[in-house]
């Protein structure tokens, strides 16, 4: 999932020091942005596992540990 994109831009006319606050399109932009935040990282931690068992299977056939298998004809 992509992060959302911010509602206001620099120049918009209701923008003060509380914005962030208050402003009621603000408040349901970080809403989404969280949950993009929280969707991206389940999705980098299992691609993180899956490429740690891919790098651990590598090591093991190239120290000896485990055979590779050999494909069938």
């Amino acid at each position: 999932m992509n992060k959302p994109k911010q509602p206001c831009p620099k120049q918009c006319p209701n923008r003060n020091a509380e914005c962030h606050a208050v402003c009621e399109k603000w408040l349901i932009y970080e809403a989404e942005r969280n949950q993009a935040y929280i969707e991206n990282g389940k999705e980098a931690e299992i691609y993180r596992v899956l490429n740690d068992i891919e790098r651990d299977r590598k090591r093991d056939i190239a120290t000896g540990k485990m055979k590779q298998r050999k494909r069938k004809k």
